[in-house]
């Protein structure tokens, strides 16, 4: 299937994204190389994600609970494809 714009979102290689997700963000996270400290969250939309990616954090960090509740969680632990101005993203740690 070919390129479909639909309510502001795209659909290319019959993956729909969202409008904020570019085909220059795509192309990064396709040349994306994990370390082997990485640890990658993925799950479906309204499914636990936000509380996942604290414990995971919280795992890694000693549970330091003071310094997670000092920081946002998408500070702390970035989306991938999330790219928006003055939010660092997952491609940039």
């Amino acid at each position: 299937m070919g390129d479909l714009a639909f309510y502001g979102e795209w659909m290319k290689d019959d993956v729909l994204y969202l409008k904020e997700i570019t085909p220059e963000i795509i192309s990064e996270i396709r040349s994306f190389e994990m370390t082997k400290n990485d640890v990658l969250v993925a799950s479906y939309p309204k499914t636990g994600t936000t509380w996942t990616q604290e414990l995971v954090w919280l795992l890694q960090n000693n549970g330091d609970l003071k310094h997670a509740l000092s920081v946002p969680v998408y500070k702390r632990i970035p989306y991938l494809e999330y790219n928006k101005k003055g939010v660092t993203s997952g491609l940039d740690q």
